[in-house]
Protein backbone atom coordinates (compact mmCIF):
# COMPACT_ATOMS: atom_id res chain seq x y z
CA UNK A 1 0.00 0.00 0.00
CA UNK A 2 1.77 3.14 -1.24
CA UNK A 3 0.86 6.37 0.62
CA UNK A 4 1.98 8.52 -2.33
CA UNK A 5 -0.33 6.65 -4.69
CA UNK A 6 -3.23 7.02 -2.25
CA UNK A 7 -2.51 10.74 -1.90
CA UNK A 8 -2.49 11.17 -5.67
CA UNK A 9 -5.90 9.48 -5.84
CA UNK A 10 -7.29 11.74 -3.11
CA UNK A 11 -7.71 8.87 -0.67
CA UNK A 12 -5.01 9.93 1.80
CA UNK A 13 -5.16 13.57 2.85
CA UNK A 14 -2.82 15.96 4.61
CA UNK A 15 -2.75 15.41 8.38
CA UNK A 16 -3.57 11.72 8.07
CA UNK A 17 -1.58 8.53 8.59
CA UNK A 18 -1.81 5.13 6.94
CA UNK A 19 -1.59 2.26 9.42
CA UNK A 20 -1.51 -1.49 8.84
CA UNK A 21 -3.18 -4.26 10.81
CA UNK A 22 -2.61 -8.00 10.73
CA UNK A 23 0.74 -7.79 8.99
CA UNK A 24 -0.61 -5.65 6.17
CA UNK A 25 -3.77 -7.62 5.45
CA UNK A 26 -5.80 -4.48 6.17
CA UNK A 27 -4.93 -0.78 6.14
CA UNK A 28 -6.56 2.19 7.84
CA UNK A 29 -6.40 5.91 7.28
CA UNK A 30 -6.44 7.88 10.53
CA UNK A 31 -6.12 11.46 11.65
CA UNK A 32 -2.75 12.34 13.14
CA UNK A 33 -4.30 14.47 15.86
CA UNK A 34 -8.04 13.72 15.86
CA UNK A 35 -9.89 10.54 16.70
CA UNK A 36 -7.81 7.35 16.34
CA UNK A 37 -9.07 3.85 16.95
CA UNK A 38 -7.75 1.90 19.92
CA UNK A 39 -7.50 -1.68 21.11
CA UNK A 40 -11.22 -1.46 21.91
CA UNK A 41 -11.98 -1.99 18.21
CA UNK A 42 -10.02 -5.26 18.15
CA UNK A 43 -11.65 -6.43 21.37
CA UNK A 44 -15.15 -5.73 20.07
CA UNK A 45 -14.45 -7.42 16.74
CA UNK A 46 -12.92 -10.45 18.41
CA UNK A 47 -15.29 -10.94 21.35
CA UNK A 48 -18.63 -9.94 19.83
CA UNK A 49 -19.44 -13.40 18.52
CA UNK A 50 -19.89 -11.91 15.05
CA UNK A 51 -18.33 -14.80 13.17
CA UNK A 52 -20.84 -16.33 10.78
CA UNK A 53 -23.26 -13.41 10.92
CA UNK A 54 -24.91 -12.43 7.66
CA UNK A 55 -25.93 -8.77 7.66
CA UNK A 56 -24.29 -6.62 10.34
CA UNK A 57 -24.83 -2.98 11.30
CA UNK A 58 -22.04 -1.10 13.08
CA UNK A 59 -23.64 1.78 14.97
CA UNK A 60 -21.37 4.78 15.46
CA UNK A 61 -18.76 3.13 13.27
CA UNK A 62 -16.20 5.94 13.42
CA UNK A 63 -13.60 5.31 10.72
CA UNK A 64 -15.13 1.91 9.95
CA UNK A 65 -12.51 -0.20 11.68
CA UNK A 66 -14.67 -2.91 13.30
CA UNK A 67 -16.82 -3.54 10.25
CA UNK A 68 -13.82 -3.58 7.91
CA UNK A 69 -12.03 -6.07 10.18
CA UNK A 70 -15.02 -8.41 10.24
CA UNK A 71 -15.66 -8.21 6.49
CA UNK A 72 -11.98 -8.10 5.55
CA UNK A 73 -11.20 -11.25 7.53
CA UNK A 74 -14.23 -12.99 6.04
CA UNK A 75 -16.02 -13.38 9.37
CA UNK A 76 -19.31 -11.81 8.23
CA UNK A 77 -21.07 -11.34 4.90
CA UNK A 78 -21.89 -7.63 4.74
CA UNK A 79 -21.65 -4.60 7.03
CA UNK A 80 -23.41 -1.25 7.10
CA UNK A 81 -21.61 1.36 9.19
CA UNK A 82 -23.60 4.30 10.57
CA UNK A 83 -21.68 7.42 11.60
CA UNK A 84 -22.93 10.91 12.46
CA UNK A 85 -19.66 12.84 12.04
CA UNK A 86 -18.95 13.97 8.48
CA UNK A 87 -15.16 13.72 8.79
CA UNK A 88 -15.22 10.23 10.26
CA UNK A 89 -17.80 8.90 7.81
CA UNK A 90 -15.73 10.26 4.91
CA UNK A 91 -12.63 8.57 6.30
CA UNK A 92 -14.58 5.34 6.80
CA UNK A 93 -15.62 5.36 3.13
CA UNK A 94 -12.01 5.83 2.10
CA UNK A 95 -10.93 2.99 4.39
CA UNK A 96 -13.49 0.75 2.72
CA UNK A 97 -12.11 1.76 -0.68
CA UNK A 98 -8.41 1.20 0.05
CA UNK A 99 -9.21 -2.29 1.35
CA UNK A 100 -11.30 -3.13 -1.72
CA UNK A 101 -14.43 -3.88 0.29
CA UNK A 102 -16.97 -1.67 -1.49
CA UNK A 103 -19.14 -4.67 -2.33
CA UNK A 104 -19.33 -5.80 1.29
CA UNK A 105 -19.13 -2.67 3.48
CA UNK A 106 -21.33 0.39 3.11
CA UNK A 107 -21.01 3.58 5.15
CA UNK A 108 -24.06 5.74 5.88
CA UNK A 109 -23.81 9.18 7.40
CA UNK A 110 -26.78 9.50 9.73
CA UNK A 111 -27.84 10.27 13.28
CA UNK A 112 -28.84 6.92 14.79
CA UNK A 113 -31.26 8.73 17.06
CA UNK A 114 -33.46 9.61 14.06
CA UNK A 115 -36.53 7.48 13.52
CA UNK A 116 -35.58 6.80 9.90
CA UNK A 117 -31.93 6.57 8.86
CA UNK A 118 -32.66 5.00 5.50
CA UNK A 119 -32.05 1.37 6.50
CA UNK A 120 -34.63 -1.41 6.33
CA UNK A 121 -36.16 -2.15 9.74
CA UNK A 122 -35.87 -5.63 11.23
CA UNK A 123 -33.33 -6.69 8.60
CA UNK A 124 -29.99 -7.14 10.39
CA UNK A 125 -28.59 -10.26 12.05
CA UNK A 126 -26.26 -8.42 14.44
CA UNK A 127 -25.66 -4.87 15.67
CA UNK A 128 -22.30 -3.72 17.03
CA UNK A 129 -21.39 -0.62 19.00
CA UNK A 130 -18.56 1.07 20.83
CA UNK A 131 -20.77 3.82 22.28
CA UNK A 132 -19.63 6.93 24.13
CA UNK A 133 -19.58 6.06 27.82
CA UNK A 134 -18.80 9.26 29.70
CA UNK A 135 -21.69 11.37 30.90
CA UNK A 136 -21.63 14.90 29.40
CA UNK A 137 -20.91 16.48 32.80
CA UNK A 138 -18.29 13.94 33.92
CA UNK A 139 -14.67 14.96 33.68
CA UNK A 140 -12.96 17.19 31.15
CA UNK A 141 -14.48 17.18 27.68
CA UNK A 142 -11.77 16.91 25.04
CA UNK A 143 -11.43 20.14 23.03
CA UNK A 144 -11.10 18.03 19.87
CA UNK A 145 -14.69 17.60 18.66
CA UNK A 146 -14.15 14.15 17.11
CA UNK A 147 -12.68 12.80 20.35
CA UNK A 148 -15.31 14.51 22.51
CA UNK A 149 -18.24 13.06 20.55
CA UNK A 150 -16.66 9.61 20.52
CA UNK A 151 -16.13 9.52 24.29
CA UNK A 152 -18.90 11.61 25.87
CA UNK A 153 -22.66 11.07 25.63
CA UNK A 154 -23.17 14.29 23.70
CA UNK A 155 -24.92 12.98 20.57
CA UNK A 156 -25.83 9.50 21.73
CA UNK A 157 -25.97 7.29 24.83
CA UNK A 158 -26.08 3.51 25.22
CA UNK A 159 -29.86 3.80 25.36
CA UNK A 160 -29.83 5.55 21.97
CA UNK A 161 -27.67 2.82 20.45
CA UNK A 162 -29.95 0.11 21.84
CA UNK A 163 -33.01 1.96 20.55
CA UNK A 164 -31.55 2.12 17.05
CA UNK A 165 -30.54 -1.54 17.21
CA UNK A 166 -34.03 -2.56 18.32
CA UNK A 167 -35.54 -1.08 15.18
CA UNK A 168 -32.93 -2.52 12.79
CA UNK A 169 -32.48 -6.05 14.14
CA UNK A 170 -34.50 -9.13 13.29
CA UNK A 171 -36.38 -10.69 16.23
CA UNK A 172 -33.96 -12.80 18.26
CA UNK A 173 -30.88 -11.09 16.76
CA UNK A 174 -28.01 -9.87 18.91
CA UNK A 175 -26.54 -6.54 19.97
CA UNK A 176 -22.88 -6.56 21.04
CA UNK A 177 -21.02 -3.64 22.57
CA UNK A 178 -17.90 -2.80 24.54
CA UNK A 179 -18.43 -0.75 27.70
CA UNK A 180 -16.55 0.27 30.87
CA UNK A 181 -16.76 -2.10 33.84
CA UNK A 182 -17.76 0.71 36.20
CA UNK A 183 -21.02 1.10 34.25
CA UNK A 184 -22.04 -2.55 34.21
CA UNK A 185 -25.18 -1.96 36.28
CA UNK A 186 -26.19 0.92 34.01
CA UNK A 187 -25.74 -1.28 30.92
CA UNK A 188 -27.79 -4.13 32.39
CA UNK A 189 -30.73 -1.82 33.11
CA UNK A 190 -30.48 -0.12 29.71
CA UNK A 191 -30.46 -3.48 27.92
CA UNK A 192 -33.64 -4.70 29.58
CA UNK A 193 -35.42 -1.36 29.25
CA UNK A 194 -34.78 -1.51 25.48
CA UNK A 195 -36.42 -4.92 25.16
CA UNK A 196 -33.23 -6.97 25.09
CA UNK A 197 -31.96 -9.69 27.41
CA UNK A 198 -28.32 -9.90 28.38
CA UNK A 199 -26.97 -13.25 27.16
CA UNK A 200 -23.18 -13.14 27.35
CA UNK A 201 -20.68 -11.03 29.26
CA UNK A 202 -16.93 -11.11 28.61
CA UNK A 203 -14.85 -9.29 31.29
CA UNK A 204 -11.65 -7.63 30.04
CA UNK A 205 -8.58 -7.00 32.17
CA UNK A 206 -5.46 -5.06 31.27
CA UNK A 207 -3.35 -7.44 33.42
CA UNK A 208 -4.08 -10.45 35.66
CA UNK A 209 -3.30 -8.51 38.84
CA UNK A 210 -5.47 -5.48 38.03
CA UNK A 211 -9.21 -4.87 38.28
CA UNK A 212 -11.24 -5.32 35.12
CA UNK A 213 -11.77 -2.12 33.17
CA UNK A 214 -13.98 -3.13 30.26
CA UNK A 215 -16.45 -5.78 29.17
CA UNK A 216 -18.02 -6.90 25.94
CA UNK A 217 -21.62 -7.97 26.20
CA UNK A 218 -24.12 -9.52 23.84
CA UNK A 219 -27.85 -9.05 24.34
CA UNK A 220 -30.67 -10.64 22.36
CA UNK A 221 -33.66 -8.72 21.02
CA UNK A 222 -36.68 -10.21 22.76
CA UNK A 223 -34.59 -13.00 24.28
CA UNK A 224 -35.24 -15.02 27.39
CA UNK A 225 -33.36 -14.38 30.67
CA UNK A 226 -30.06 -16.11 31.32
CA UNK A 227 -26.52 -14.74 31.22
CA UNK A 228 -23.35 -16.67 30.38
CA UNK A 229 -20.23 -15.27 32.07
CA UNK A 230 -17.25 -15.90 29.81
CA UNK A 231 -13.63 -16.48 30.96
CA UNK A 232 -11.62 -13.32 31.64
CA UNK A 233 -9.76 -11.84 28.70
CA UNK A 234 -6.34 -10.40 29.52
CA UNK A 235 -4.74 -7.86 27.20
CA UNK A 236 -1.30 -8.21 28.81
CA UNK A 237 0.47 -10.93 30.75
CA UNK A 238 2.08 -10.44 34.15
CA UNK A 239 5.37 -9.32 32.58
CA UNK A 240 3.75 -6.64 30.45
CA UNK A 241 3.81 -8.55 27.17
CA UNK A 242 0.66 -9.13 25.15
CA UNK A 243 -1.29 -12.19 26.22
CA UNK A 244 -1.52 -15.12 23.81
CA UNK A 245 -5.15 -14.25 23.15
CA UNK A 246 -4.31 -10.63 22.36
CA UNK A 247 -1.43 -11.64 20.13
CA UNK A 248 -3.84 -13.87 18.21
CA UNK A 249 -6.20 -10.92 17.71
CA UNK A 250 -3.29 -8.78 16.47
CA UNK A 251 -2.56 -11.47 13.89
CA UNK A 252 -6.17 -11.39 12.78
CA UNK A 253 -7.06 -14.73 14.33
CA UNK A 254 -10.64 -14.12 15.41
CA UNK A 255 -13.87 -16.03 15.35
Amino acid sequence: MNPETLSAKGLLKEGETLDALFGGRLYFIQSKRGYRFSVDALLLAGLSGASGAGRVVDLGCGTGVVGIILAGLGLVDTVVGVEIQAGLSDMAKRNVAINGLEDRVKIVRADLRDADIGLEPNSFDLALANPPFREPDSGRVNPDEEKALARHEIVGSLQDFLGAASGLLKPGAGFSAIYPARRLAHAAVAVRDAGFELKRLWPIFSRPDEPGRLFVFTATKGGSPGVKLMPPFYIYGKRGQYSREMEAFLRGEMG
